[in-house]
């Protein structure tokens, strides 16, 4: 199992914040009242297994919601590049997993259904765009993940 180094894990927020905002941009137009309802059912899996301690179907419901989210834009083809980063991605919470980096998806994700729920389409997307630098500043206030070795 190879680790994050600090940079490594900003650099990959970076490149998941690129992915994922992009792609919730392009799908909440076209996010229906069934799909808010599995969202609404994601959150509610999230946070339950959260509280539980069960860090790993939180994880695991987090990342079901964002593609939930991004999956009604239609394309594969985003959704197969965010699938080959999610895992690395969710490391970064396991290294970082005091409460406030986990609030931050909690309460985004919050926002973003309340958002959708009022038909509030660009509120949800702007919402959303905020939840990557909150959990950077996180991830960058919390100490340093275990450092990987880098070859020249």
């Amino acid at each position: 199992m190879t680790t994050l180094s600090p940079h490594d894990a900003l650099e990959l927020i970076t490149v998941m914040e690129l992915l994922t905002c992009a792609g919730v941009a392009w799908s909440v137009p076209h996010v229906t009242d069934e799909g808010i309802a599995v969202l609404r059912d994601l959150l509610d899996r999230h946070t339950r297994a959260y509280e539980a301690g069960d860090l790993t179907t939180a994880a695991l419901t987090g990342a079901a919601f964002s593609r939930e989210l991004i999956a009604p834009a239609g394309n594969r083809e985003l959704l197969t590049h965010i699938d080959l980063v999610v895992s690395r991605y969710q490391r970064i919470l396991f290294l970082v997993p005091d409460d406030g980096t986990w609030r931050v998806w909690r309460q985004g994700y919050a926002d973003v259904l309340a958002h959708l729920t009022a038909g509030e389409r660009e509120a949800a997307v702007a919402r959303y765009r905020r939840i990557h630098p909150a959990f950077r500043a996180q991830v960058a206030g919390t100490g340093q993940p275990p450092r990987a070795q880098r070859s020249p």
